[in-house]
């Protein structure tokens, strides 16, 4: 297969990508020949694709590019395992032992079977690590989603009116009794002496 040179990233233009979850996002249009061989079933992918979409309803291109990820990282694991069964059935038949787990045990001890066992793990790591970070990132913009919508729902409340100041209250000073009248409009110290303490006499 003849190699193609891509264009460059200056020159490639971003597709408008409609996401599940709201508006449409700007992002590199994905292409399922990058992962999908000519002898597998490039519905099939789409389908996978498409599962991933609706649970996770991308709203961001780089959630796009996550759910990409999760998506090829699946189905080249997928492949891989795929590879395992293929390569362990023609070994078996390969096989003159008479006890097929005894035939299963040297199988998976050959260096091909190692190194594809080592290929889907790489793939595993990969497919988790994606899948983590479009968790954490859509976490934190769900979380940025809802703090202008608490401070909208705070600031249209009406603001509650300032409650009275109330004072103490101060006991009053006992009030004296009045003065009695005495003849020729005088008063009499003898109506109050003795109502006060150090009251004098005169």
């Amino acid at each position: 297969m003849k190699y193609r040179k891509p264009a460059p990233l200056s020159t490639r233009q971003p597709k408008s990508v409609a996401c599940v979850g709201g508006d449409a996002v700007a992002a590199q249009p994905f292409s399922s020949n990058s992962v999908v061989l000519p002898f597998e079933d490039p519905a099939a992918f789409e389908s996978m694709r498409n599962a991933f979409l609706e649970q996770f309803r991308p709203a961001t291109a780089m959630e796009m590019l996550l759910i990409d990820d999760i998506a090829a990282s699946r189905w080249r694991m997928l492949r891989v395992i795929g590879m395992q069964t293929a390569y362990t059935n023609a070994q078996l038949e390969k096989s003159s032992a008479g006890n097929p787990l005894l035939a299963l045990e040297s199988i998976m001890n050959t260096p091909t079977m190692r190194l594809l066992m080592k290929m889907e793990a790489t793939e595993r790591r990969a497919y988790e690590s994606a899948w983590r970070k479009l968790t954490a990132l859509q976490k934190e913009r769900k979380k940025e989603e809802r703090r202008p919508s608490a401070a909208a729902q705070a600031a249209s409340q009406p603001a509650a009116e300032p409650a009275e100041r109330s004072w103490p209250s101060v006991q009053n000073e006992p009030t004296p009794p009045p003065l009695t009248s005495a003849r020729n409009g005088h008063h009499s110290h003898a109506s109050v002496a003795g109502q006060y303490p150090g009251d004098v006499r005169v």
